[in-house]
């Protein structure tokens, strides 16, 4: 038995209930618990997560009685541990009926953290005590070096860093091989994209393909535009046809804006992952994090603004595009396969 299996038996994994919607809001915390499963961690069940309800649908008296049971079993099962080596996902979205309780979990145990996202990072305010409990934490599985840069300046600086590089995408079949197209696609939650609408009324020759919820259908959608519906996380990859996929956020369509927009710079979008499980070349904003491995593994465009798109589409050749498919390849592999949290994973149980 090797001293990472032994580490590994003594392990905890807080595992969830992250339900299973037509968006991607918890496809990237679904995966992980399966990646970290494969490494026996015994499992603590924060049973107050499970009251999800479906988009869009109303939340009545009785989902307010269960989420107060499954606050009250959550309690329950995490008040007295203490001591243990925990591996969690951060951040936590229990009610508020026991954030003192998981409060209280991180801070009295050795927690290895996967950091999905951090509020400081994107000025969203968020609880203050965020950046204290990610400072007492034992190791930190954050995005990129971009992210742990800022963290550290930010004064997180106790933890033992490891760089993921970026999330996996489990699905249970390789996509098919995309064919060039004068298209771009971009999959995420269509109502809350800010610059969607400006991008979508840009004057242009190529396609755009929408997919994902909170789009509102009863209005026209411009010329070139088309909207292929709404799939689950483990479909979508396989929906996608050809061309490349977008990963821009903000409120800007000319540069990454907003509080979003300069998110781009330090986190590594789920959305990037979803397109590279696919085996979709991908045009990323040139100051985004993920740029470096775009330009590392040459797999797509890193471009200024969305207005570059059509000369990039009009100037690219079928071999051209066949090379970002073929180098594709490997990352493909490796998202689909789990690779990045379980390599990340292996070196957080070499680091206990």
């Amino acid at each position: 038995m090797s001293e990472s299996t032994r580490v590994a038996e003594r392990c905890l994994l807080l595992t969830e209930n992250n339900g299973k919607e037509h968006h991607a809001g918890s496809k990237a915390r679904n995966d992980a618990d399966v990646i970290f499963a494969r490494f026996g961690f015994r499992k603590l069940v924060n049973q107050a997560i499970n009251n999800n309800v479906l988009a869009g649908q109303a939340k009545g008296v009785s989902y307010y009685l269960q989420r107060a049971i499954n606050s009250g079993r959550g309690y329950l099962a995490l008040k007295d541990v203490k001591g243990e080596v925990i591996f969690a996902q951060f951040p936590d979205y229990s009610p508020n009926l026991i954030h003192n309780t998981i409060k209280n979990l991180f801070m009295s145990n050795k927690m290895v953290f996967l950091v999905h996202d951090v509020d400081a990072l994107r000025n969203f305010g968020g609880q203050s005590d965020e950046l204290e409990i990610l400072k007492m934490a034992k190791i930190l599985i954050c995005h990129n070096d971009a992210m742990i840069c800022r963290l550290k300046e930010l004064g997180v600086r106790g933890p033992k860093f490891i760089d993921l590089g970026m999330f996996d995408y489990l699905v249970p079949v390789k996509p098919d091989n995309k064919a060039f197209a004068m298209a771009v696609n971009f999959a995420g939650n269509l109502g809350k994209s800010q610059f969607l609408l400006p991008w979508l009324e840009l004057k242009r020759l190529y396609d755009i393909n929408l997919y994902g919820i909170g789009l509102d259908e009863s209005k026209q959608l411009p010329n070139h535009t088309f909207y292929k519906g709404s799939f689950t996380p483990e479909e979508l990859p396989a929906q996608m046809l050809g061309g490349f996929g977008l990963v821009w956020d903000g409120d800007s369509i000319t540069t990454g804006h907003g509080s979003m927009g300069e998110y781009t710079r330090y986190n590594s979008p789920h959305k990037f992952s979803l397109y590279v499980a696919a085996g979709m070349p991908v045009l990323v904003w040139k100051q985004a994090a993920v740029a470096k491995i775009v330009e590392k593994y040459q797999i797509g465009y890193c471009i200024d603004s969305l207005e570059d798109i059509e000369k990039l589409l009009l100037s690219t050749t079928q071999n051209q595009y066949d090379g970002f498919v073929n180098n594709l390849a490997d990352l493909q592999y490796k998202v689909l396969k789990g690779y990045f949290l379980e390599t990340a994973t292996r070196k957080a149980l070499q680091e206990l």
